[in-house]
């Protein structure tokens, strides 16, 4: 069920979305069957891409050095063992050169790795939304910020009341 909606950073779409969080039950299964009930949850999801706003969608810079390492690591392994059969020959060259080509694309790619987004920072250039309005369906909010058409309330706390008061959260501060 869709309980709350807010603005937000996603950073799948890397732009200003609007974020609704929907309450569900969790529990821990097992082959299908529930074991532990966790409780209520809110799940925060995208309107436009589906996903967790901030989730981080990008491999961290360390995790592909330390798979271009391992990878170069395993080419200088074939490369250091002599072919002593011939029947192995192929089996040694095809390692040999997919362990260094591999291990060549991975040392290009951290080069070329985009740096990781500072939410941040993106989170101060996300605007309010209006606290007048429903965004979904256009009707009035009451002085809660809840809708009764869609059943759903405006997140408070990325809104209005943070964004003019805290100077470095927003730069709609207003004096």
């Amino acid at each position: 069920m869709r309980t709350l909606y807010r603005n937000d950073y996603c950073l799948s779409c890397e732009q200003v979305r609007v974020a609704n969080q929907y309450r569900s039950f969790d529990v821990i299964h097992l082959y299908y069957i529930p074991l532990i009930p966790l409780g209520f949850r809110g799940h925060w999801f995208c309107t436009i891409c589906g996903r967790n706003p901030r989730a981080r969608t990008r491999t961290g810079k360390g995790v592909v050095i330390f798979l271009a390492v391992l990878v170069g690591l395993m080419a200088a392994g074939f490369w250091s063992v002599p072919i002593t059969s011939p029947g192995d020959a192929s089996m040694f060259w095809s390692m040999r050169a997919i362990f260094s080509i591999g291990s060549i694309g991975l040392i290009f790619l951290v080069r070329i790795l985009k740096p990781p987004i500072d939410l941040k920072a993106m989170l101060k250039t996300v605007p309010p939304l209006s606290t007048e309005v429903c965004f979904f369906c256009g009707c009035p909010l009451d002085s809660n910020g809840y809708c009764s058409v869609c059943e759903i309330r405006l997140d408070q706390k990325l809104t209005v009341a943070e964004f003019q008061t805290d100077p470095d959260v927003s730069p709609w501060y207003k004096q």
